[in-house]
């Protein structure tokens, strides 16, 4: 492509984006916000992949991105959509750095107890860390939890269970994040006990 084309492109390519962000800010026109999601999300998948060589943190990353780009819509004032979104990643693997360093992973907690058998109470700690885990889990919908298993203990991809379930890839990802966040947010106290 010469470079007038490209110029071209790339004008038509911000005339769409800001015509679809006055519509998602001003009309939350979740419409535009569909389109303006399959634009970008691959390259902010991609992004976020690039920085943590982790596909399951991207997704994660990716998919938070964009529901606080919505939810925040109203405050946000974007100029450039690709900018923005670059930034927004390298803001979101910052943070996921941080909070990692602050704290150890529950998962990671589990399993150092499943491995060390020297003090008399740690099976317990563990069975009760997987007791309130699973009540949790308890508490999301039906849905939530077909997913949330399908997710984490069958190991499935989003794609996968899209399509064993007959909902869109956007759905289950949307509906991950969620389960994800309540039990980030309910069991973001036993960090400290460890």
């Amino acid at each position: 492509m010469d470079s007038f084309a490209k110029m071209a492109f790339n004008r038509s390519t911000d005339d769409e984006d800001k015509r679809l962000w006055q519509l998602i800010q001003t009309a939350g026109c979740h419409a535009s916000f569909d389109r303006l999601y399959e634009k970008y999300w691959a390259y902010v998948f991609e992004l976020a992949y690039a920085r943590t060589k982790d596909l399951n943190l991207a997704e994660d990353i990716t998919q938070g991105l964009f529901l606080r780009l919505w939810e925040k819509r109203q405050s946000l004032h974007i100029a450039n959509i690709p900018n923005y979104l670059f930034i927004a990643v390298k803001n979101g693997v910052l943070n996921w750095i941080k909070a990692e360093q602050r704290k150890s992973p529950l998962t990671a907690t589990l399993a150092e107890l499943r491995e060390t058998d020297t003090a008399a109470d740690h099976p317990l700690l563990y069975q009760e860390l997987l007791s309130i885990h699973d009540e949790l889990v308890d508490q999301f919908t039906p849905a939530q939890q077909e997913i949330y298993h399908m997710r984490f203990r069958d190991d499935l991809t989003t794609k996968e269970i899209a399509e064993k379930l007959g909902i869109s890839r956007k759905t289950v990802q949307n509906q991950v994040h969620l389960c994800v966040t309540k039990l980030k947010k309910a069991i973001s106290l036993l960090y400290t006990i460890f």
